[in-house]
């Protein structure tokens, strides 16, 4: 089985950030890129690295950690996206035009209903004039 980094997280006891600082500092295992763009831990490999009491292992290269560290990043986003966490960019901007488009016909709707109700005003105004005379 697979592990995501919450999982691994989660049976370290401890938070994702931290694991991810074990993983650079050559303290626990580094997790596999599949199809380049999941980073998982093999659950035999975390079991055997604790089996061993925990072992120093060969810190992953600066740039494949920075890759690894990006996907999860980017894991991460595309699951909250999923849950409605976050919105997405092209989300957001298609709301902002929606609620500037409902804005402006609002503002459309509210001048004309007080020009009504000032053109109302002007016709009793002259009503009561014309009955003074």
């Amino acid at each position: 089985m697979l592990l995501d980094l919450r999982t691994v997280a989660h049976r370290l006891q401890t938070d994702q950030p931290t694991v991810l600082a074990l993983v650079e500092a050559g303290d626990m295992p580094a997790p596999l890129v599949i199809a380049g763009r999941l980073v998982r831990w093999p659950e035999e490999l975390l079991a055997d690295w604790a089996r061993k009491g925990c072992p120093k292992c060969e810190p992953p290269a600066q740039a494949e950690f920075m890759d690894a560290r990006c996907l999860q990043v980017a894991e991460d986003q595309e699951r909250d996206y999923r849950r409605g966490l976050l919105e997405r960019p092209e989300d957001k901007t298609r709301r902002r035009a929606a609620d500037e488009e409902a804005a402006r016909l609002q503002d459309e709707l509210d001048q004309r209903e007080m020009d009504e109700d000032w053109e109302d005003f002007q016709k009793t105004r002259k009503q009561g004039q014309t009955n003074e005379r």
